[in-house]
């Protein structure tokens, strides 16, 4: 079969036997029809043309690995039907095809930290996540990467294939806020926003969320620490 480039395979077939497609090394496409309960080992060994492979099932047929033996899936475009991307994105060997994947962005928000912090601190909710630094940039940072205020990225990832990217913005703010004015420092202690008195500072976790603060009729003379 060496000179067969593409083949449709009938809904009259059930099983796609031992080695049938073996060493057609000009095949490129191939359709499979539901009907196909049964794909054994090798089925489509040294077919090193293949690209496209076409399914029909709505449900992912358990097959082995080994029916594509020495293929490296990932240069290989999967279409499935409509609807079913996500169950074919979690199938066993169908998820380490290429092609089109539906996969969601990552789900995520703003995130502050205080002092220091690394990608291995952002969070996202999605598989396999992928942390940049721009959107268009093709290198993941690692997770030991320090992390500085700013735009990031995240991807989320099912074998070869990756979402679109979800833009998250990050803060780093100071462990602590300088209150240099005694009276503003002791107005913060009495409302138990500042847990140490005297120390001229605050922890910025402590009020960067801050709405509403009546620090009147306190003699304060500095309110520095406030624009935090």
């Amino acid at each position: 079969c060496s000179r067969l480039t593409s083949v449709n395979i009938p809904n009259s077939v059930s099983r796609i036997e031992y080695e049938v497609f073996h060493n057609c090394s000009s095949l490129n496409s191939v359709t499979i029809p539901d009907s196909i309960t049964f794909v054994s080992n090798r089925a489509f060994s040294l077919c090193s043309s293949l690209t496209t492979i076409n399914v029909n099932w709505l449900t992912p047929l358990v097959i082995s690995r080994n029916v594509f033996p020495n293929l490296d899936l990932c240069n290989i475009s999967l279409n499935v039907p409509s609807g079913t991307e996500m169950l074919y994105n979690s199938a066993f060997v169908w998820n380490e095809f290429g092609g089109n994947s539906n996969l969601l962005a990552p789900i995520a928000t703003s995130q502050t930290f205080y002092d220091a912090a690394s990608v291995a601190d952002l969070s996202a909710t999605g598989q396999n996540l992928k942390w940049y630094n721009s959107a268009t940039s093709t290198t993941v940072l690692p997770t030991a990467t320090a992390i500085t205020s700013g735009i990031y990225y995240v991807a989320q990832s099912v074998g070869c294939k990756e979402s679109p990217r979800t833009a998250v913005a990050v803060t780093i703010l100071p462990l602590y806020t300088a209150i240099p004015d005694n009276n503003f420092e002791q107005a913060l202690f009495d409302k138990g926003i500042d847990t140490v008195l005297g120390d001229n500072r605050v922890l910025s976790a402590a009020i960067v969320n801050l709405r509403t603060l009546d620090v009147s009729n306190k003699s304060i003379a500095d309110l520095t620490g406030i624009e935090a």
